[in-house]
């Protein structure tokens, strides 16, 4: 989480729109005072793939 890594891997692009999208994520950051909430509610790979899978997707 404090730590990011110079590689790239995209995965799901299927147009330039999203390509992009997924590009300008190297541009953000989060602030110190976001790192520490994350950090104090923690998800749990099953729970955060469980989410995500009821998610409705395009």
């Amino acid at each position: 989480m404090d730590n990011s890594s110079s590689e790239t891997v995209l995965r799901g692009g299927s147009s330039v729109s999203q390509l992009q999208g997924n590009l300008e994520a190297n541009s953000f950051k989060l602030t110190e005072e976001a790192v520490n909430t994350l950090k104090i509610h923690p998800v749990s790979n099953v729970d955060g793939w469980r989410e995500r899978s009821q998610l409705e997707w395009d």
